[in-house]
């Protein structure tokens, strides 16, 4: 942030910054005022994870399944202010659909409680 801007010092930052400069007001920059974006590097997909035991097995099923059992159905994510969990939560938006949102410390601990079980999505 404090480098001169003389076109040799790059940042190369994911999405996790620019997510943290909606939820956190008083960081000590401003992201859309210090930084300028030069090009994007790559684009990362999200997918969905269920066990094969649950009973959707297909995304209008899944929905339809929650809206049915709405804050029945827990989802892990990386933990609070990650990808996982803000694309969770635009998920629920844009469905009318209500989770419960279990952040965990990275994506490795939520998948081993996906695979163990403890919890669905």
């Amino acid at each position: 942030m404090n480098a001169p801007p003389d076109g040799y010092t790059l940042l190369l930052d994911g999405s996790v910054n620019a997510v943290d400069a909606s939820l956190y007001p008083n960081l000590r920059f401003n992201y859309l005022r210090d930084i300028s974006p030069v090009g994007s590097m790559f684009r990362a997909p999200h997918i969905m994870e269920v066990l094969p035991s649950f009973p959707a097995t297909t995304v209008p099923e899944f929905i339809a399944y929650a809206k049915a059992h709405p804050n029945e159905i827990n989802m892990a994510s990386a933990g609070i202010g990650t990808m996982s969990h803000m694309a969770g939560e635009l998920f629920c938006m844009l469905t009318g659909i209500k989770l419960i949102h279990v952040p965990y410390r990275g994506a490795g601990p939520a998948l081993i409680d996906l695979l163990a079980g403890r919890c669905h999505l």
